[in-house]
């Protein structure tokens, strides 16, 4: 009978231990910084920067979009506005969100898988077809750490976009 127990409350234990293991991605997580083959651009010091290909490519950006983007300034503004306001929802359903300004742009599932330490996401574009990506992830200090490559026409893993994300305490 004692056997019994052990065995019960030993498989509670693990149970409950890789259930943790897991919801710690559980809820709203606000990106500080974001980091593409074109910026870098962190929300808390309001730092944003170029990389030199995409410097060398403002003047004939100005040019092509002269309509909307007057100068370097103009362009900062967007980049700001674009990259300020953003989060990442997990909820518990292993449905996901991604928020942009207030607005729903990724409407999704998502899987992770802890050996791998990769969430994998699924999601309908624009073209009403199903996507698929996975980002790598770690967690250090608080902040979610997330690799996201996008694929080449090809299928060729091209320009990995790192985030820095920091869980947000939900107010009910």
């Amino acid at each position: 009978m004692k056997h019994i127990f052990k065995i019960f409350f030993l498989f509670i234990y693990i149970s409950s231990f890789s259930q943790e293991k897991n919801s710690f991605l559980v809820g709203k997580w606000k990106m500080i910084s974001i980091e593409t083959h074109l910026l870098s651009y962190n929300t808390i010091t309001d730092s944003l920067s170029y990389s030199e290909d995409f410097k060398k490519m403002i003047p004939e950006f100005l040019k092509k979009y002269k309509d909307k983007y007057k100068d370097i300034d103009a362009i900062n503004e967007y980049h700001k506005k674009q990259n300020s306001n953003n989060y990442f929802v997990f909820n518990e359903d292993g449905s996901y969100l991604r928020i942009t300004n207030n607005k729903i742009t990724i409407d999704g599932k998502y899987k992770v898988k802890p050996s791998k330490q990769i969430i994998e996401i699924s999601f309908k574009s624009s073209r009403n077809k199903i996507e698929k990506s996975s980002m790598k992830y770690s967690v250090k200090d608080d902040n979610l750490y997330l690799t996201l490559t996008f694929d080449d026409r090809k299928g060729k893993k091209i320009r990995p976009t790192n985030f820095i994300l920091n869980k947000q305490l939900i107010k009910d």
